[in-house]
């Protein structure tokens, strides 16, 4: 009878760990994109108040959209990219709290996972190219749409999502520097 408790308490504590681990990477994901998308959307309100760019205040494009080889000239991507690593650092170091603080093992894992769900989701489903890997363009009458696959921005749209690569760094250091300071 004894020998039943221990594997049905084991088991619980094997159960009890995964749901840990699953629950507090999936919400720190969630966190992520929720937090990359507010920022994005703020820090152009922001700069627009600041009256920061000659073209009638704050950002003249969006985050969320990828460029196109058109627009490859210095001044068009450095803001670019650089607005888009503070908000992918932001977010690891946001999922890396909180995996750090949460889960119990594994965090500097968890954590990357998490930030890499993050990075894919928002890559895959909230960004877009305009008009960039439509098929057959030349039969379409319509005026060009968006496109919110990650291969429409082609080598472009990689390289710009390729930003998220700190996120997933900043979230396992930070979740690491976290679950040391939290034993």
């Amino acid at each position: 009878m004894d020998n039943r408790l221990e594997t049905f308490d084991r088991a619980t504590l094997g159960l009890w760990r995964t749901t840990n681990t699953v629950l507090w990477g999936v919400l720190a994901a969630g966190v992520g994109v929720v937090l990359l998308q507010a920022f994005q959307r703020v820090i152009q309100q922001i700069l627009a108040r600041l009256h920061w760019n000659l073209f009638s205040g704050g950002l003249f494009f969006d985050l969320n959209q990828r460029m196109d080889p058109a627009h490859w000239t210095f001044w068009w991507v450095l803001p670019r990219y650089f607005v888009r690593s503070i908000g992918a650092l932001l977010i690891g170091f946001a999922i890396g709290g909180i995996v750090g603080s949460r889960v119990w093992k594994r965090q500097a894992l968890v954590a990357s996972l998490a930030a890499l769900a993050t990075v894919v989701y928002t890559a895959l489903f909230i960004g877009y190219a305009e008009g960039v890997g439509v098929i057959d363009r030349r039969y379409s009458t319509a005026p060009s749409g968006r496109n919110h696959s990650l291969l429409a921005g082609g080598i472009a749209g990689w390289l710009y999502e390729g930003v998220g690569v700190l996120a997933i760094l900043s979230a396992a250091l930070w979740a690491r520097h976290v679950a040391r300071r939290h034993a």
